[in-house]
């Protein structure tokens, strides 16, 4: 948001919090409602006739908003970009993994692989609901009709959005990124490296047990930066002898 407005462009954000499920009513109707929400579309809708926006850039719609929003959209005649930040559109988990090891059982639609393994939060029930959605949409073809673009951060997770069906050609790579800080000093890459550095989630998909394992026995130090549900594994190796 802040690099689209320093470039000249006017920017409103629509969001929804996940606290917003507290009660068990809550997440019944949230489960129902993830396929098609009339709630969601109307919120957006009611959006685009407020700030008459020229393009929807979307982040994620799951499970609060659904994919109705891109009805909203293209009843207005927006054009939609979408960010796609994992593999939700593919997979109930949204991360291609299974019991630590790569999964991509549900890639080519079958996606009662994901209600049977409980992918989403090892709930059969609510893998259910998210394996509903996914069916439902890729059979209408949302994904390729009612969004004009997207944006994925790796050429890897774009071969996996277009061996899933997705047109190569509404997919665009563009990677993660920070801002440029000019008042830094140069890097020298010629200066002897005294340590290595590991920034990322501290989740099992990312691969934090397996840097841990692979790191005994070097003599070199390790730098881990991040948090996530593997925090407390990564605080015992760093306290340990």
């Amino acid at each position: 948001m802040a690099l689209l407005r320093e470039h000249g462009h006017e920017v409103h954000l629509l969001s929804r919090k996940n606290s917003d499920i507290q009660s068990v009513w809550d997440k019944v109707r949230v489960s129902v409602e993830s396929t098609e929400s009339a709630r969601g579309r109307e919120y957006v809708a009611e959006a685009i006739r407020t700030h008459s926006p020229d393009i929807v850039h979307v982040h994620n719609f799951f499970p609060l908003l659904s994919p109705s929003i891109y009805d909203a959209c293209h009843a207005a005649g927006l054009p939609v970009v979408q960010t796609l930040h994992n593999y939700r559109l593919l997979c109930a988990s949204g991360q291609l993994t299974r019991n630590a090891a790569p999964c991509e059982k549900c890639v080519h639609g079958a996606y009662h692989w994901g209600v049977i393994h409980r992918c989403y939060r090892n709930s059969a029930v609510g893998s259910f609901f998210v394996a509903r959605m996914l069916r439902t949409h890729r059979r209408r073809n949302t994904w390729s009709e009612k969004v004009a673009c997207f944006i994925t951060p790796s050429h890897f997770m774009k071969s996996k959005f277009v061996e899933a069906g997705l047109p190569a050609e509404i997919i665009h790579v563009k990677p993660n990124f920070v801002p440029e800080y000019t008042n830094l000093p140069p890097l020298d890459m010629t200066a002897p490296r005294k340590s290595a550095l590991f920034a990322a989630r501290f989740s099992q998909e990312k691969g934090v047990d397996l840097v841990l394992q692979a790191w005994q026995g070097l003599d070199l130090p390790l730098r881990m930066m991040g948090d996530g549900p593997l925090a407390g594994l990564v605080r015992e190796k760093a306290t340990r002898p």
